[in-house]
């Protein structure tokens, strides 16, 4: 850092009395009588870009029997420092047979910022949420997530993904940008929704009544074929089971 030493008319080093509370990053050496400033202190990290700060020493020195005041000033400039950011993931969801909305803001609840510039305020980055379908998914369908590009809120109704079967998940990528000052960072995260078994609904119509014949005649009609099932989920496939025939 820069370097500030006072001397006596001869080129010696004149010594100040040390001052015992110097500024934060201002160091005296006393063997040269120079007074240091080291600019990367924690102290003065918190500067913004452009954003200036004096930091002096006052003392005082003896010149021809006088006391003389003196006074050491640097300047220190703001440099803009990179935000540090952390995201979470959703925690995995489920689907449910009856409509539930669950609701989530990207940066309020998923996103860690730190910027150490006192003129920076990380936010979200309004427009920047794009939804796609991560690998593994079982279903492409991105219209179930809705997203408020202005909150970055994302929402989903678990009654949408009564579809799922059993050990099926639905995977989603949200990617969003983090503004803080000039700078802009890029994070993604995962959210999925996990299927469960839902019984079918099941329903059966007795045969058409049939009537005596003197004649041979053989009425044959499929047991299956008086059954309406309907199983919500994608991976079953309502059908009639062997041999489970009981008169």
């Amino acid at each position: 850092g820069p370097l500030v030493a006072l001397r006596g008319p001869d080129g010696s080093p004149r010594r100040l009395p040390r001052t015992e509370f110097l500024p934060a990053g201002v160091s005296y050496n006393e063997t040269t009588g120079a007074y240091t400033l080291d600019p990367s202190h924690p102290a003065y990290q918190s500067l913004g870009a452009g954003e200036t700060e004096t930091v002096s020493v006052r003392l005082s020195t003896v010149e021809n029997g006088r006391i003389v005041p003196v006074i050491l000033s640097w300047t220190i400039t703001g440099e803009n420092d990179a935000p540090v950011v952390t995201v979470v993931d959703p925690r995995a969801g489920s689907e449910k047979d009856t409509p539930e909305r669950v609701s989530l803001n990207l940066f309020r609840d998923l996103t860690s910022v730190q910027d150490i510039d006192r003129t920076d305020r990380p936010a979200f980055a309004a427009g920047s949420a794009v939804v796609a379908a991560a690998a593994g998914s079982n279903t492409s369908d991105t219209s179930l997530i809705s997203v408020d590009q202005t909150t970055g809120d994302i929402s989903y109704d678990r009654a949408s993904f009564n579809f799922l079967g059993a050990g099926q998940s639905a995977i989603f990528t949200v990617s969003f940008d983090v503004i803080s000052g000039p700078d802009r960072i890029h994070e993604v995260v995962t959210l999925t929704i996990t299927g469960e078994n839902d019984a079918p609904i099941v329903s059966a119509t007795n045969p058409a009544t049939g009537s005596e014949k003197d004649g041979s005649e053989q009425v044959s009609f499929n047991l299956f074929g008086l059954v309406t099932a309907h199983d919500a989920d994608q991976t079953d496939t309502p059908a009639y089971k062997t041999d489970s025939v009981l008169v």
